[in-house]
């Protein structure tokens, strides 16, 4: 099987740069009136495709970095195995400087290759989903961002269809969430999301720092910042933001 590098990965960046250089049409979208209609809209955009390069060569990152969440698809699959990064829908505030995207990993293992799928006779890859939160302080700038502890979930077979219906079942649900966290709810899609939900609080935790910024985010009481994977990022992609 092949194996996605940061070498592949540079290259699709590049490509995409030649694609994406439109001005940008993502953000507050008065005609759009659920999630779902958001979603289909928002995916037509340069500025999904700029968001979801830098996104996805930011995860493949994490990876190899053994960062976070991410570091184990590094680990198990070191020797044979094979992971790919999935970007999904992207969520942005209507200023277009907070950010909530729902990320797919990929992933097989010997052992899923030669037991799993022998005895089930389904797809052996999984498919593990993410969320990552972002920011930045102006249109200009590329985002920083943060895996979200709280949300992750794993599929075994039925593809990446199966993983993207799971992930938002649960994450666009809004009697799920109410249910999981015993508070009022917004959608990604709704501008309160961007205000109201606990892991965008600032300084509820440390003095400048959103919540999603501190050390085992999902637990609230925590008050240590998170380490930051530092990553270079070519010129190629760091433009598409200028």
């Amino acid at each position: 099987m092949m194996k996605y590098s940061l070498r592949h990965f540079r290259q699709l960046s590049v490509i995409l740069y030649i694609l994406n250089t439109q001005s940008c049409t993502l953000g507050k979208q008065p005609n759009i009136l659920n999630c779902d209609a958001y979603r289909l809209a928002t995916k037509t955009t340069s500025q999904y495709k700029k968001d979801s390069t830098f996104l996805s060569y930011t995860v493949y990152n994490w990876i190899d970095s053994c960062y976070g969440w991410f570091g184990h698809y590094n680990r198990r699959n070191a020797a044979n195995g094979f992971y790919k990064v999935h970007v999904g829908d992207i969520f942005c505030d209507s200023a277009r400087l907070k950010l909530t995207a729902f990320i797919y990993v990929e992933y097989s293992t010997d052992y899923i290759d030669t037991v799993y799928e022998k005895i089930n006779d389904m797809n052996a890859h999984l498919y593990d989903s993410h969320t990552v939160m972002g920011y930045r302080t102006s249109l200009n700038k590329p985002w920083t961002l943060f895996e979200l502890g709280e949300i992750f979930m794993g599929i075994r077979g039925g593809g990446l269809k199966s993983a993207e219906e799971f992930h938002t079942s649960v994450f666009l649900n809004r009697k799920e969430m109410e249910k999981r966290t015993n508070k009022k709810y917004y959608l990604p899609c709704e501008e309160p999301f961007w205000t109201s939900q606990p892991f965008w609080k600032i300084g509820e935790r440390i003095p400048g720092y959103y919540n999603f910024e501190t050390a085992m985010n999902a637990t609230p009481l925590n008050k240590d910042l998170r380490p930051v994977c530092k990553i270079n990022y070519p010129d190629s992609l760091l433009n598409l933001y200028k």
